[in-house]
């Protein structure tokens, strides 16, 4: 490829993710789980139901991984935005109809975009990694990122004006969803453009035989199982941040979306701090201070109540941590998962990566749902005497796990070395 092509197929990429960034952010952020609000759920049930997208993207993964190697890797991705589109009109017709029908929408819509997005990623890295030099893969995944989290967070404060106190209605959740939709539909123009590199394979090896494969690549079991706990741990802060500023403390719309969008703010800041810091540190330091940090995060936003008439920005403070941290973080893990793939099936590879972080989502979501649905916590206790809730509970819970898994980074490879030219040559 040439210079010129190879420019011209990064800004697509790009761009592909910047459209697709604003329905990510209606689908998956604050503003889903306050139109879930607003249409009656509770805090139990909105954590249920948010844990189906991550356990169908574990179910479906290998599915859209197999097809996306067997028939094409844009083909597949085509059809999960499509799916994605659906999953936003849904969302749209929620607001129609009686409550009862509503909810039983938003579970149609999330199971569309799980799917979606789910046959979308399927082959996302695969068709990537021929696309991107190796010594640039830190540089550039920051770039792709950071792109995509301006356009959030310019997304996030439309969305916080049109929420303002008093305008929170479902007309004004459902004009979102419209923009988000009309996003959707121009993504599909920049995919087109995004080229693919290898041709599928018609008559792949049996699926079992080939995951055992993959499975026995040095390195890849452990990081592997790292992923599903780091997950499981991590995956529903932000839920957990929004109830208690909805449900605790009956914070506005308004604020609560603004303290989203410091979420995104600290996002933009931490892909070009980890892309940096995977370059010069290497993902192993990465992934230890990020351990740390975030326990620090969780915990400052548990004592809010210490910080008297300045608990707001103190909140404020622990959402763009939480953001930064995550950012630094995901830098480091796309790093491994991209050193981590084989000469062949690189999508049923990057599938399974995959599928321990849904599994390990969807595990952190259900459990927390089931534990505020069975009551098991107390809603209301004391700590130091602060006045702290439930959700804090397993907030501080999240945090003493994050911390007590610094052990399993013990084995784990460290991609980032020489920028990954540590790497065997006969895995490519």
């Amino acid at each position: 490829m040439t210079d010129v092509a190879s420019r011209a197929a990064k800004r697509s990429i790009i761009t592909t993710q910047c459209f697709g960034m604003v329905a990510g952010t209606v689908s998956q952020g604050m503003i889903l789980l306050l139109y879930m609000k607003a249409l009656g759920m509770d805090g139990a049930a909105i954590v249920l139901t948010l844990s189906i997208q991550p356990f169908l993207s574990a179910i479906l993964g290998f599915l859209g991984a197999s097809w996306a190697d067997r028939r094409g890797i844009k083909r597949i991705g085509f059809a999960g935005m499509g799916l994605t589109a659906v999953s936003i009109l849904l969302l749209i017709a929620a607001g129609w109809v009686p409550p009862q029908q509503g909810q039983a929408a938003i579970v149609l819509a999330l199971v569309c975009s799980s799917v979606g997005v789910t046959f979308f990623g399927a082959g996302w890295l695969a068709l990537l990694f021929p696309l991107i030099p190796s010594a640039e893969h830190g540089r550039f995944f920051a770039r792709l990122r950071t792109s995509f989290q301006v356009v959030g967070i310019v997304f996030s404060a439309w969305c916080m004006w049109m929420l303002k106190d008093g305008a929170a209605r479902i007309e004004t959740f459902q004009l979102i969803f419209w923009v988000a939709l009309a996003a959707q539909l121009v993504r599909f123009f920049f995919y087109h453009r995004i080229p693919e590199m290898e041709a599928p394979n018609p008559t792949p090896d049996r699926i079992l035989a080939t995951v055992l494969r993959i499975w026995r690549i040095p390195r890849f079991a452990p990081f592997s199982v790292y992923l599903f706990l780091f997950f499981f741990f991590t995956a529903n802060r932000l839920a957990l941040f929004g109830l208690v500023e909805k449900e605790v403390l009956a914070i506005p719309d308004s604020q609560v979306v603004l303290f989203g969008m410091l979420t995104q703010i600290g996002l933009l800041a931490g892909y070009g701090a980890g892309g940096w810091a995977v370059d010069r540190y290497k993902t192993k330091k990465v992934f230890v201070a990020s351990h740390l940090v975030y326990a620090a995060v969780l915990m400052l936003f548990v004592l809010r109540g210490a910080f008297g008439l300045l608990m707001l920005p103190v909140m404020g403070i622990s959402h763009f941590m939480l953001g930064f941290v995550s950012a630094g973080v995901s830098i480091a893990i796309v790093t491994e998962r991209l050193a981590l793939l084989p000469k062949t099936d690189r999508s049923l590879a990057s599938a399974m990566t995959g599928m321990m972080i849904s599994l390990g989502v969807a595990g952190g979501i259900a459990f927390s749902g089931l534990i505020l649905k069975m009551n098991v916590l107390r809603s209301e206790w004391d700590l130091f005497g602060l006045p702290l809730s439930d959700y804090d509970a397993l907030i501080i819970l999240y945090g003493v796990m994050v911390v007590l898994m610094l052990s399993a980074l013990a084995p784990l490879p460290d991609a980032a070395r020489s920028r990954m030219g540590w790497l065997p040559r006969d895995w490519f």
